[in-house]
């Protein structure tokens, strides 16, 4: 960060705390705008003389063609089928938080705004206290029958979108479980494996094998490569998860493990016999993308959209050249993954609140559960029937506008233009989106490998810690992760000797993990009493 962006953001906090400090003050009463009129018992398309103001990032597959979402023509067809006219506002790339702490700071949040609330100091309930967004349970209760209907039918979900208080602070986006939790895993050069008549590796000596054949046999510079917290994944192995997981009811941090020592002694190994690559402190995509497409590399983990289906299409005139999906690693032969990359089906991460700014909140609302009842869900999922894809025996087809664009656009910016399904938004993710994106068998094969276990047993819910202890654990947290990042690094390449292991876990404790743990500890025993 230059001085310039380090002194607007400096700013921007300081205001914002001396706004949390004496501004605001509840209202009375929720505001009403101009009268919203029904189109009868289908409720839309609405007539209303307001405007809507929405701030949200503009994903990079629609600023691919587009400089404002209102552009594109999904964005025109929600105006058509709501009757809902909305101003879309978007942070310059890389900027969000410092101009969404710019709006916080000068009471200027517009009507609508997206935002990882539970990342808000103190949580959502703070942002509802400080009088910035909307408690929404009356909201819902009077003006969002679709996201209330869905939210009675899923109690589990229900639970993880509202506080410990029981109140609601936003429109989720929401996955349908299955196949698009997953979508992140091991790949290896499967023509490798095939020449060297090995089977696509399960254990973590397996792995060690074939990477040890893809250096000797294949001239691989770096058999295993990725960025160094890719590489900590194979954690899995060895019984725990480089993040913060449940392990029988109770909040564990994978980082404080005693299998995170096992982990890194086998990453400095790899390190030391020039299995994994020497530069992983400083790799990046373009540079993993190189040597995955130059044989220099033969593993990694990563993406079956961006990695996996980009690799292959890098070498389609290559016939021998293919890569194949895993399971995550285990020690023994046969065993379940126990712990993989699996996101959570609530996507809080990216939610939308109502502001307390908003003049019309009803006429929000009605915007907002739009995506929620069936018209939406196809339009967001699928985009402009006829257009953008066509049923065909009950199936939404994605048609070439999409999959073969006429203009030449890749498969993501064509669907954003038409479609949110590719990044996120109020409304419930189909299923069938991902099916169609995945186009390679490889990626389809891949994703099911990687489905392969038993990690919703563990998922860490999304819960924020209580509001007192907040700014105390935002310190610990923020000291934890980056001695984290040094240490590993130090481990891994050998600076620092693995027999010190038991020096960084104290300096963790120094830290606080431990009351970092507790908090996290209560946060979830609260959740689990919603």
């Amino acid at each position: 960060m230059n001085f310039k962006k380090l002194l607007v953001t400096a700013l921007a906090f300081s205001l914002a705390l001396m706004c949390l400090a004496g501004c605001g003050g509840k209202k009375d009463s929720i505001a009403a705008g101009a009268e919203v009129t029904y189109n009868g018992d289908d409720i839309y398309p609405v007539k209303c003389d307001d405007t809507l103001t929405y701030w949200m990032t503009l994903d990079s597959g629609v600023s691919e063609t587009v400089e404002n979402f209102a552009d594109t023509p999904l964005a025109k067809k929600l105006e058509e089928n709501t009757g809902i006219k909305v101003e879309y506002q978007h942070p310059m790339q890389g900027q969000g938080d410092e101009q969404f702490q710019l709006l916080l700071a000068g009471n200027n949040l517009p009507d609508i705004v997206t935002y990882d609330w539970g990342s808000y100091p103190g949580g959502p309930q703070a942002a509802i206290d400080q009088d910035y967004i909307l408690n929404l349970n009356d909201i819902i209760d009077k003006w969002a029958p679709n996201l209330k209907k869905y939210l009675s039918e899923h109690p589990d979900i229900d639970r993880q979108i509202k506080d410990d208080e029981g109140n609601y602070y936003a429109f989720p986006f929401l996955m349908e479980e299955g196949k698009l939790q997953v979508y992140y895993g091991p790949m290896w050069r499967g023509d490798w494996l095939e020449k060297a008549g090995l089977d696509t590796p399960e254990t973590i000596d397996e792995w060690e094998n074939a990477l040890t054949v893809f250096k000797k046999k294949f001239g691989a510079e770096a058999p295993l490569t990725g960025s160094w917290g890719s590489l900590l994944l194979i954690e899995s192995a060895y019984g725990a998860w480089p993040d913060f997981y449940i392990d029988n009811g109770k909040v564990k941090y994978g980082f404080y493990e005693p299998a995170y020592k096992e982990t890194l002694k086998k990453l400095n190994e790899w390190y030391d016999k020039g299995l994994v690559d020497s530069d992983l402190a400083v790799a990046d995509s373009k540079a993993i993308s190189s040597q995955m497409t130059t044989g220099k590399s033969g593993a990694l983990f990563g993406f079956a959209g961006s990695d996996l289906g980009t690799y292959l299409r890098a070498n389609e005139n290559d016939p021998e050249y293919t890569l194949v999906g895993s399971r995550y690693p285990v020690k023994t032969k046969g065993e379940t993954p126990e712990y993989t990359l699996l996101s959570n089906p609530v996507g809080m991460f990216v939610s939308v609140a109502i502001s307390s700014n908003c003049k019309n909140p009803e006429l929000a609302a009605r915007y907002l559960d739009y995506g929620f009842s069936e018209e939406g869900h196809n339009l967001y999922n699928f985009g402009i029937e006829g257009e953008s894809y066509t049923w065909e025996d009950g199936y939404p087809k994605y048609t070439d506008t999409i999959m073969k664009n006429p203009e030449g656009l890749s498969v993501s910016a064509a669907m954003g233009r038409y479609i949110r399904a590719s990044y996120s938004g109020p409304f419930v993710q189909d299923t069938r989106y991902i099916e169609q994106y995945y186009q390679m068998p490889q990626q389809k094969e891949a994703q099911e490998k990687w489905s392969v276990s038993n990690m919703s047993e563990h998922l860490y819910p999304p819960i924020t810690v209580a509001n007192d202890v907040s700014d105390a654990d935002a310190d610990i947290m923020t000291n934890v992760r980056s001695y984290i990042e040094e240490m590993s690094l130090k481990f891994i390449t050998g600076e620092e000797n693995i027999d010190d292991f038991d020096k960084y876990l104290s300096q963790l404790e120094s830290f606080g993990i431990k009351d970092a743990l507790k908090n996290r500890q209560d946060a979830y025993d609260r959740f689990l009493k919603r």
